[in-house]
């Protein structure tokens, strides 16, 4: 009598209900399904690209690049830099071109600071200017360079050397105010300003103009082109004068003298102000009308006698009619 089984009869149900084969057929798993992980969760089948994911594309976490970069090109290397060569380190502070650091603000402040001896006594000193960026914050400082005759003796007409330095002490640029006489004469002989660089690259040079009723500059760049007018109504604005552009007569930035205070107003001659550089304005010309900014404290706030009657006159050219 054989001993092999007896093959069951086709339709009845097997012993085991759990979908098992046929006894005496070898055990099938499911194709690539890893032994003991159960189907549904969207694992593809062994060998075969993940659901949803492009073909002869891997996902992440199989030491391939983001997408948009080169096979074999580390993360973090510039697209192009060969491979082992060093990233380029950028350029520290100290070296770049100081000029470039008036393009990171697009308005700034200017105060004036005065000394004990000047306030009590009313002697002019060389005169100091702390320059701010729009939350308050000191980048520049601007110091007069001038003798102490020459301030005596002309007051606020005085020719001078201005410096401006970052704070570390490197110098940006320098200005200069040639000697003009005061009024009526300069009416013939009008104020001139000039500045260069801390290579000694020209900035430009700022000419004031004859005019009735308003208070007018020429600004002109290194090449001696017309670039900018600064202009001020002596009679609606006297505190505010604006940057022109030439050609148009649109205003394209401002500088305004700031109210101090009345306590200050009154016993001091410092004065704050408040600039906007013009948008397509280069570091150059940045530069310049900064110094254009502090040469105009000069010549029309300088004095008290000048600030507290600066709303009750004319000016005419470079003269001043009371009224």
């Amino acid at each position: 009598m054989s001993d092999s089984p007896v093959p069951m009869p086709a339709g009845i149900p097997q012993p085991m209900g759990y979908n098992q084969p046929p006894m005496g057929q070898p055990m099938v798993q499911p194709v690539a399904q890893p032994m003991g992980q159960p189907m549904g969760y969207n694992q593809p089948p062994q060998g075969q690209q993940p659901m949803g994911q492009p073909m002869g594309q891997q996902p992440m976490g199989y030491n391939q690049p983001p997408m948009g970069q080169p096979m074999g090109q580390p993360m973090g290397q510039p697209m192009g830099q060969p491979m082992g060569q060093p990233m380029p380190q950028q350029q520290p502070m100290s070296q770049q071109d100081p000029m470039n650091f008036l393009m990171m603000y697009q308005q700034l402040m200017i105060k004036q600071n005065k000394g004990v001896l000047e306030v009590i006594g009313g002697c002019d000193g060389n005169q100091t200017f702390e320059i701010k960026n729009g939350q308050g914050q000191d980048i520049l400082v601007a110091k007069e360079e001038s003798q102490g005759c020459i301030r005596f003796c002309c007051g606020p007409a005085r020719p001078y050397e201005m410096q401006i330095n970052l704070l570390d002490n490197r110098p940006l640029c320098r200005f200069t105010r040639p000697f003009r006489c005061s009024p009526p004469v300069s009416c013939c002989y009008l104020q001139e300003l000039s500045g260069v660089d801390h290579a000694g690259r020209p900035l430009g040079h700022v000419q004031q103009q004859w005019g009735c009723f308003e208070r007018s500059f020429h600004v002109t760049d290194g090449a001696g082109k017309h670039t900018y007018n600064v202009v001020c109504s002596g009679l609606c604005h006297p505190w505010t004068f604006q940057i022109q552009d030439p050609t148009t007569g649109q205003e394209v930035g401002r500088i305004e003298k700031k109210f101090s205070g009345l306590l200050k107003e009154a016993l001091s001659d410092a004065d704050n102000f408040g600039m906007t550089f013009p948008q397509n304005a280069n570091p150059a010309m940045r530069a310049l009308l900064l110094g254009v900014c502090m040469w105009i404290d000069y010549m029309y706030f300088e004095n008290a006698e000048q600030k507290s009657g600066v709303q009750d006159q004319m000016s005419v050219g470079n003269m001043r009619v009371r009224f």
